[in-house]
This record gives structure tokens, sequence and C-alpha cells, in this order.
């Protein structure tokens, strides 16, 4: 009996001493149990099924004591699913057939010096004992290793480190940004680009980037020749793929914005990326996360531009600022495509194109010669933006038609004094395009100057014959059919009256000093620049005649007129009878009489 109550003791005993240890370890989280354990990194892998292949990789490279070792690392250990996916990929079957000294160098990428628990995983490089850095990123709760192994058990934590379990097996980076291109022969063109462009140095450098890499077909299907482009053409493409950071797939925005090293919001808009549904402006991403020493590529289908290329506004779709904008748009887009009009075609050909409001469509025009001649009419090379252009300039289009530029009081800008635009203070509404700017103008009046000069339109005027005989009987004909001048002119009546002479051929036959005379007169009655009522009436101003003389404008009963004599403003003055006639090389106004101003 005694025997029997000093087992039912000891036994008693233990299951006291089993409770104890129980409540010893109540609470504690299993993902502590190696550290309170005291057990290595080894003895609490090797207690899972899911990464056996791991455990026989470490001891075929021969890397094994780094998990018992008493220096604390961290692991990214990939599952078994992940291994024997990346043993397949590199071309073998089973791990047995992969070298030993591969299977060293990819797992020593896996592991980092010191003890890192997820939380202390923040988005950033961190060195590896294989020497290359890996790139941490984190979205929401997830903690992503190289932007695409994502970790799906964290901090098994042992006495010397902490093990993450990983999806996928990690890429060792293939040098910097510029290796990585150099080594891809599916960038072979994006490098020739770099090279022309002579920035090699912005990534092979400390620096960490993101490239959006385009690849040799997205070149080829833009139809660029990286040779015909100028090096400040070629950079703005490049630095337009590039951000100033390191930014995996994982990070990249559903929707939003995204600011390459070209400017930044607050320089130009057209400097964002914009990224909606895994495209950036557009282009697909083919294959993220191509990780380098120095940044992330990322190849894409098509090059990147800064915006919607002029041809593609010109379609259907395209709606800048409503359904009028919409509908003008594609009318002038009707015109190019029915004229076969290719010059939009090439991002190369940088313009500045002027769209009137509900402009004609092809079936307008008798043939493509007249429809192609209206496009060129309102396409010039480069750019040319009316709105921010001073009184007087002169603009030429690529067929060499000619329009000059009128400021009024508001600022509101004109073409040849008579198209105007009803949006605010804007001369046009400005859609920015990768190659060049379209412009809205609210008007039908966008119409070229006449291929004459102010000599040849009045020769050609019966009421102006006597003043344009005076013009060669003077010797003044380069006045006015060269330079960008105003003319004031008078009919044949008030010269008539002003001067006596009636027949044309008496101006001939002046003696010098009449001649001389003559010369006065016209010089009286040029000025230099181009000035149109419009301007005059908005600003009043003082202009200098050839002579140097002061003509002065004023409102008198609400008409404008120009005062011969300041100190009789309201008697005498010179009435406007017909204004704005245009002329390739300036503009006419008809006054009502001769000016001569007093001594």
């Amino acid at each position: 009996m005694k025997k029997i109550f000093n087992i039912i003791f000891i036994l008693s005993l233990f299951a006291f001493y089993a409770c104890e240890e129980a409540d010893k370890f109540a609470g504690v989280d299993p993902e502590d149990a190696g550290i309170i354990n005291k057990v290595d990194l080894r003895t609490i892998l090797s207690r899972r099924n899911d990464v056996t292949l791991f455990l026989r990789a470490v001891d075929k490279a021969g890397i094994g004591n780094t998990l018992t070792a008493t220096d604390s690392v961290t692991l990214f250990v990939p599952n078994d699913v992940a291994f024997q996916a990346f043993i397949e990929a590199a071309g073998f079957q089973v791990l047995d057939d992969v070298p030993a000294e591969v299977l060293s160098n990819i797992l020593r990428y896996h592991i980092i010096s010191g003890n890192r628990l997820a939380a202390s995983l923040n988005s950033g490089r961190i060195n590896t004992l294989q020497g290359s850095s890996l790139l941490i990123t984190r979205s929401g709760n997830n903690v992503f290793v190289n932007g695409e192994s994502r970790v799906i058990t964290s901090n098994l934590r042992a006495t010397n480190g902490v093990a993450h379990i990983v999806n996928l097996v990690l890429n060792i980076p293939q040098g910097n940004l510029l290796e990585v291109i150099e080594n891809d022969p599916d960038f072979s063109t994006l490098k020739a680009a770099i090279e022309l462009a002579g920035i090699e140095e912005l990534f092979t450098g400390t620096s960490s980037y993101t490239i959006f890499a385009p690849t040799n077909a997205a070149f080829a299907a833009l139809g660029i020749d990286l040779s015909t482009l100028d090096t400040e053409t070629l950079i703005e493409i490049l630095a337009f793929h590039v951000l100033n950071n390191d930014l995996t797939s994982v990070q990249l925005p559903t929707t939003g914005n995204l600011t390459s090293i070209l400017g930044n919001e607050t320089d130009d808009n057209r400097q964002l990326l914009r990224v909606a549904e895994g495209r950036v402006n557009g282009a697909a991403i083919v294959k993220p996360n191509i990780i380098a020493t120095n940044g992330v590529i990322h190849k894409v289908s098509s090059v990147i531009l800064k915006g919607r290329t002029i041809i593609e506004s010109l379609g259907p779709g395209f709606n800048p600022y409503g359904a009028n904008d919409a509908v003008s748009l594609d009318l002038f887009g009707n015109i190019v495509a029915g004229s076969g009009y290719t010059r939009f075609d090439s991002v190369v050909n940088r313009s500045t194109v002027y769209i009137q409001l509900f402009s004609p469509v092809y079936d307008d025009f008798p043939n493509n010669e007249a429809a192609i001649n209206y496009i060129e009419s309102r396409t010039f090379q480069g750019t040319v933006r009316i709105p921010t252009l001073a009184n007087g300039t002169k603009i030429t289009s690529i067929n060499g038609s000619s329009y000059y530029v009128v400021t009024d009081a508001s600022g509101r800008r004109y073409v040849n004094g008579t198209a105007s635009n009803a949006f605010q203070n804007q001369a046009t509404v400005a859609n920015p395009m990768y190659d060049g700017v379209v412009y809205l103008f609210n008007s039908l009046a966008f119409n070229p100057l006449p291929a004459k000069n102010m000599l040849e339109v009045i020769s050609e005027i019966d009421e102006y014959s006597l003043f344009a005989a005076a013009v060669v009987a003077a010797g003044k004909e380069s006045v006015l059919s060269g330079g960008n001048r105003t003319l004031f002119i008078v009919n044949n009546a008030a010269f008539t009256e002003y001067t006596g002479i009636s027949d044309p051929e008496v101006l001939a036959g002046l003696s010098a000093a009449g001649k001389e005379f003559l010369a006065e007169v016209i010089d009286r009655h040029v000025v230099e620049n181009v000035y149109f009522s419009r301007h005059v009436a908005s600003f009043i101003p003082t202009l200098k005649n050839r002579l140097n003389e002061d003509v002065f404008f004023a409102t008198v009963s609400n008409e404008l007129v120009i005062v011969l004599d300041p100190k009789r403003p309201a008697s005498a003055v010179v009435g406007l009878n017909t204004v704005d006639i245009l002329a390739a090389n300036g503009v006419i106004h008809e006054i009502s009489d001769v000016m001569e101003f007093p001594e």
C-alpha cells in the first residue's frame, strides 16, 4: 500500500511541475517559442514541413553553420513551392542538379545581419551577406522583398536571429541600372539613347532611380530615329521615364501621378506621369521589379510621352474642356485624315496648331491641295504662343501664311485685328501635347495676311491711285514694300484737296523739290511697327512717324481721331474712315485728311 502511495505521490509531483511548466508558456506567441526554448534557426525551421528544400540547399551550399552560429541573422526563407519554381526556372529538375556555388550565392542573398523583426523592416535597401542589397517595400500590412517576394509568415524567432517565410526566391541584382540595361538585349535601343544623350553617369552612381524602360519594339513603334534628335530633346524624352527614388510595383498608386526627374507639379503638370490600371501614361508594365544595385527597372510596352500627341488629340475621345472643343478637334482631324496629311505622324515634328471652333471638314475643300493648304496655314514650326506675344508680332506658318498679333486694353489677343476669343481674357485655349501645342481659337476669322505688300495693295485700289503714284514719284517704294509698318492713307479726293493735284502723271513730272515734299508727306503718314485700330483705340498711344513727329490719338465724341494740334484737340483732328486694311507687311488705315502738324 505504501508503495502505491509513493507512486501516486510521484505522479502528482510530476503533474504539478508539468502544470507549472505549462503555466510558464501560457499566453506565449508560438513565434517566440524558439527563444524561450533556447533553440537556433535550424531547429525552428526543421520543425516546419514547408521549407525542406531551403534547409537541404543550405547544407549543400556549405553554409549551414549560419543557421546555428551565435551571431544573429535574419533569414528570408523561400517556401518549398517557391524554391522548386526557382530550380526549374534555372533550368534544373531537382535540387541536387544545382551547383553548390550557385546555391551559396543565391542563399547568402537571402540573409542579412542582425535580428530584424517584421515591424523593423522599413522600406529601403538592406545589405545582404552576398554583398548586394535587397529592397524592402511595405504595402499596408504586407512586407515585400524586391517588390514581388512577399513575407507570408513573419517573425520565427530563435536564439540567433529571426526567419521570415517568403513566397518567391529573390533575384540577385545584376549590376547598376546601366549594367542591367546593357545586359538585356531587349533594351539595346534604350542603351543607345542613353549613350547618345550622354547621361550614362546618371545611372551608374549611388543615387537610386526608378526607370520605366521602353523595349526595342516600343521605340520602333514610335518611329523615332534617335540619331535625328538633338541632345536636349533626347534627354527630355529619357528623363520623363525616370523617378528620383526606388519604387517597386507594389508602391505604384492605383491611380494618380508620379513626378519624373524632368520636373515637378509646380513647374509643369506635363512632367507628371499618370498611373492607372497598371499603366503609366498608357504604357503597360510588361515586366516589373527588375532590381539593380541603385534602382528599379520596370519594362514598359511603349515610349512614355509627356502627354497626348497632336495626332491623338485630333481623333475621337479627346474632350479637353467641353463638347464644342471636342467637336472642333474632330472636324480638324477629319481634314487631316481625309487629305492624308502626315506631318503629325512623327513626334519629331514639333508643331503649334491653331484650330478654329467648328472648322470645316475635308469634303468642304475642292481637292487635297486645298485641304493641306488650310492645315498648314494654321500650323507653325515649334512653339508659337499667340496668347503671350506682344502687339505687332508677326508669325508665319509652315506654308508661309503670315499673321499679326494684336492686343487690346484687356490683354486679349487678336489675329490680324479681327479674330478674337471669348474665353475670358485669353485669345485661345491651349492643350499641351507631347509634340507641341494645340490651340482652340474661338473665331472663324483666323485668316492669313494677303500675299501682297502695302504698295501692291493700295496700287490696286482706285481710290488710292494718287497716293500710290506719289509713293513712286517720291522714291518711297521700299517704305511700303518692306518692313512691318502702319500706313495712314488718304483717298484721291483728300489728296487732291491737300496738293491740288488730280493727275498721277503730274506727280511723276514734279521737280526735285516737289518730290522731296511728297517724300515728307509719305514719311509723315508711316509709322514703324504694326498698329491695328483695336490696339490704338485701347491704348490711345502716341506714335512716332518716320519724321519722328508725335502722332496723337484721342477719342472725340466717341470717335477715334488723330489730334493734329494738342492745343485744339476738339477741332484740329483727322478722322479714321476705314481701318485695318491688311497687307503682307503691315496694316493700312484710311484717314479723312492729310496730316499736317503745326510748327
